[in-house]
């Protein structure tokens, strides 16, 4: 049986990508204003775990594109104990440091879906390059689902920076869920690095899903090449 991400995870993927198209909109100046004054960072975490969501939404979005370190701390402590952990992670992920990002591909270790798992990978698919090296990072770590899922938001991603990385798992991982998903991220990357690797893998992997999974992803490629 082929792999590909789940439809939740790809709706995650499309929400991510309709919040960067809202948060390149330009913020609307107050009247009488010719410019707008720095933002006030105690002020925009307060906005942000307020009651009006439209205000915590931007204040999200203005925290993610100063994308101020100093930040990070209380950003986390919001990220780590709300209900709604979705706009602490957006803009964990445009700061994009290595605090931030670890912290987020830390919630990746969740099995189900879980509120804390679906902001993370939206706020790692907000961070883009940023994210890439602490994903890499997690493909290493104990917990199969971590692996899983960090394959699966590098597919997305699709950077030949997360080339090596997934090679790697797609051809050493333990466990055949993994290297599934590493097959179906490295079909995303244009590279020609990855048509030879998904050859052999597809002959030579020990599990059948992972072997069809290989198959599936070198059609894939012909039909995008062709």
């Amino acid at each position: 049986m082929t792999h590909a991400p789940s439809i939740l995870t790809r709706a995650i993927a499309i929400l991510c990508a309709a919040w960067l198209a809202l948060a390149a909109l330009p913020l609307s100046p107050v009247a009488g204003q010719s410019a707008t004054p720095p933002p006030d960072i105690d002020q925009l975490l307060d906005m942000l775990t307020g009651e009006d969501m439209l205000a915590a939404e931007r204040a999200a979005q203005q925290l993610a594109a100063v994308g101020t370190a100093a930040a990070v701390p209380r950003l986390i402590d919001i990220f780590l104990a709300s209900d709604t952990p979705r706009l602490a992670a957006t803009a964990l992920g445009g700061i994009g440091t290595q605090q931030a990002t670890q912290t987020l591909a830390g919630a990746l270790v969740d099995e189900p879906l879980t509120a804390r798992r679906n902001a993370a990978q939206i706020g790692l698919l907000y961070g883009g390059e940023q994210a890439i090296d602490t994903l890499v990072s997690t493909l290493r770590v104990p917990q199969v689902p971590a692996r899983r899922h960090a394959a699966e938001l590098l597919g997305y991603l699709s950077s030949p920076l997360a080339l090596n990385g997934l090679l790697r798992a797609a051809q050493q991982d333990d466990a055949p869920s993994v290297r599934q998903s590493a097959v179906w991220a490295l079909s995303e990357i244009d590279s020609p690095r990855v048509r030879p690797a998904l050859v052999a893998i597809s002959v030579r992997d020990d599990d059948p899903d992972v072997r069809a999974e290989a198959e599936s992803a070198l059609q894939r490629l012909d039909q995008r090449y062709r």
